[in-house]
């Protein structure tokens, strides 16, 4: 399963944008918050109401001090969010553990692993209650694969996502999310709309769900012809 993507708009926009996603099989939404607390709690609200039943994560991306993510999260907690990724700075572990300590929306941390080594430090500290994993910005597999042990050996649930990868890229996370991935959640695997490619698959997401190959690569051939008209 893959989440759709709502970016900070008015109110009337985010409610069409989450219309689109649900009609094209999403049941998880993730929004962006941060910028205006009032307007986020309006469309957090009009979404909630129209669809009580979807699944609602947000992300914060670092935009807010310790006390106000307190206030926003408690602000937030009426609209049953799956969970929040990464309120506080991605060098705050201390302040994301308090975060954590007293709020009753889920925290999870985004930014603030790129290794395992800090993986490893956020479980330990207790800072998060989930891993947001980007299997390209932790080089090699191997790094995945031990988060991924360490996380179930302290029963933290793991999500994997993309970093706005090309379909080479989307294709590899998806089947790393199959294997590492948490399957309570949706994964952030949705994301080639957001790009102009050249190679593209025919219904990569369909009805809700990353297509995972059926051959072995990506399951298509390249024309490296187009290459040649770009060299």
């Amino acid at each position: 399963k893959v989440n759709g993507a709502i970016g900070i708009q008015d109110v009337s926009e985010s409610v069409n944008k989450a219309d689109a996603l649900v009609s094209d099989g999403i049941n998880t939404l993730k929004l962006k918050v941060g910028v205006d607390h009032q307007q986020e709690i309006k469309v957090l609200k009009k979404v909630r109401e129209k669809y009580p039943s979807i699944k609602i994560r947000i992300d914060a991306n670092q935009a807010w001090k310790i006390d106000d993510a307190i206030k926003y999260l408690k602000d937030f907690e009426e609209f049953d969010i799956e969970y929040c990724e990464q309120p506080v700075s991605e060098f705050d572990i201390a302040g994301m553990k308090k975060v954590k300590g007293v709020v009753k929306i889920p925290i999870a941390a985004d930014e603030a692993v790129r290794n395992f080594q800090q993986a490893k430090t956020l479980i330990e500290e207790n800072a998060c209650d989930l891993l947001i994993l980007k299997p390209s910005l932790f080089g090699r597999i191997n790094n995945c694969i031990v988060t991924k042990d360490w996380a179930n050996s302290h029963n933290i649930d793991v999500v994997v996502t993309t970093a706005f990868d090309t379909i080479v890229g989307r294709t590899i996370t998806a089947v790393l999310a199959s294997g590492l991935g948490s399957g309570k959640y949706a994964h952030g695997l949705a994301t080639g709309r957001f790009l102009n490619e050249q190679f593209k698959i025919p219904q990569e997401i369909h009805k809700g769900t990353y297509q995972l190959p059926t051959e072995p690569g990506i399951s298509r051939n390249i024309d490296l012809s187009y290459f040649k008209k770009i060299s």
